[in-house]
């Protein structure tokens, strides 16, 4: 019979062994400082910004919270120049509890032409 995994809050890890000076060292390091950007928010992601860097340095930032951000780029999409180097981006929090894993779908066109990049941890 598998043993069952019980959820540990990160703030449960961080207060185990206190005193151990070396374990605290490595934990802070792990997991940095340890807090809650949005203690109200049951999230335990949450997305602050999308973003597209360009090989001369220009930033395109988009604000995922922008309730019409969706209908903003189906007026004017972004337009990337063909074989343009970039890269996409994206700026988030983690709290409450360790994240596992992300996943990243993206979506490209070219006039009649869609590609679909996917990043998954």
């Amino acid at each position: 019979m598998a043993a069952s995994k019980e959820k540990t809050h990160l703030e449960d890890i961080q207060s185990k062994d206190t005193e151990d000076k070396s374990l605290n060292n490595y934990k802070e390091k792990l997991l940095g400082k340890v807090g809650t950007p949005f203690p109200e928010d049951p999230r335990k992601v949450i997305v602050k910004e999308f973003y597209i860097q360009f090989e001369d340095g220009t930033k395109i930032t988009m604000d995922p919270t922008d309730k019409k951000l969706i209908d903003k780029l189906k007026k004017e999409p972004i337009e990337i120049k063909e074989k343009a180097l970039y890269k996409f981006g994206v700026g988030f929090y983690i709290q409450h509890d360790i994240c596992h894993g992300l996943k990243l779908s993206i979506k490209v066109g070219k006039v009649n032409k869609r590609y679909e990049y996917k990043l998954t941890t």
